[in-house]
C-alpha cells in the first residue's frame, strides 16, 4: 500500500465504508422484515348461546388464534376443546392444529391461544376459522403480507 497515492487511499477507504454501512444496514432490514408480527381484526359471533371472539396473529414461525369462549347457560362450551369443532384453512388447505393453551378459564369463560403448525403464507390469502356445532359458523380474513 506504500506505493498508492494518498488520495486513491482515501477514495478506497470511502468505498469500503460505504459497502460496510450498506451491508449493516442489509442484514437489519432482513431481521425486522423476518420478525413481522400481523394482528388481524378480532370477530366475534354469538353460537349456542355463547359469545366467541377470535384474534389471528401471524408471525414468520407461526399462526396463532386467541380465542375467547364466554357462556353462562351453555358452561360445557367453555369446558370443551376446541380442537374438537375448529376447522382451519387457509384458501382451501386445512391446516392442522398444534395446541390449544388455555390463558385463562373460570365456570363460564374460556380464553387460550390455538396454535397451529408452521405454514406458507402468500400475499392475499384468505383465512377462515369454522366451528362445527349444532351450526356451522364461519370467521374469514384476508390476509396481506404488505
Amino acid at each position: 500500500m506504500g506505493r498508492i497515492k494518498p488520495v486513491y487511499r482515501r477514495f478506497i477507504f470511502y468505498i469500503l465504508l460505504i459497502l460496510l454501512v450498506f451491508s449493516v444496514y442489509q442484514c437489519n432490514s432482513n431481521s425486522a422484515t423476518s420478525n413481522k408480527t400481523i394482528s388481524l381484526i378480532k370477530q366475534e359471533a354469538i353460537i349456542n348461546k355463547a359469545k366467541v371472539s377470535i384474534t389471528p396473529l401471524i408471525t414468520a414461525e407461526s399462526l396463532e388464534l386467541y380465542i375467547t369462549i364466554e357462556s353462562y347457560e351453555n358452561q360445557l362450551f367453555t369446558k370443551e376443546n376446541p380442537k374438537n369443532f375448529f376447522l382451519i384453512m387457509l384458501d382451501d388447505t386445512v391446516v392442522p392444529i398444534n395446541e390449544w393453551k388455555i390463558t385463562n378459564q373460570s365456570d363460564n369463560f374460556v380464553e387460550g391461544k390455538l396454535t397451529l403448525t408452521p405454514h406458507q403464507l402468500r400475499s392475499d390469502t384468505t383465512l377462515n376459522v369454522e366451528l362445527f356445532l349444532e351450526d356451522s359458523t364461519r370467521f374469514s380474513w384476508n390476509v396481506n403480507l404488505n
